[in-house]
């Protein structure tokens, strides 16, 4: 079921390139046939290989990409990033090891 859009968050749409430079009419005809779709934190969005089918707008939030598999440094930065959000102002540092000699470091502070 569409979810219909607030004053504001159109107004967040209509500022974004290249949305902005669009009549008043062809603006509305877009908003008409507009899908919202809120996600929670930690779904995927795109997969490597999606071929885009529509164009999505994120008007709050973060989105992450990654490029192949994950690797442990990818994976430990990832894990410090969360727990950081948990520890506001504390420097979060985590040690990710995959086998003997093999390991990343991820280090992440949030504001």
């Amino acid at each position: 079921m569409p979810i219909a859009l607030t004053e504001k968050e159109l107004q967040q749409l209509r500022s974004l390139v290249p949305l902005h430079m669009l009549s008043d009419e062809r603006f509305g005809e877009l908003t008409a046939d507009l899908r919202v779709e809120f996600a929670p934190r930690g779904t995927d969005l795109f997969r490597e290989g999606d071929t885009a089918q529509e164009n999505v707008y994120l008007l709050d939030g973060q989105v992450g990409l990654m490029n192949g598999a994950a690797t442990v440094e990818q994976i430990a930065a990832h894990i410090a990033t969360e727990v950081a959000t948990m520890r506001p102002g504390q420097q979060v540092l985590v040690r990710a090891f995959e086998g003997v000699g093999k390991g990343g470091i991820g280090t992440a502070i949030a504001r």
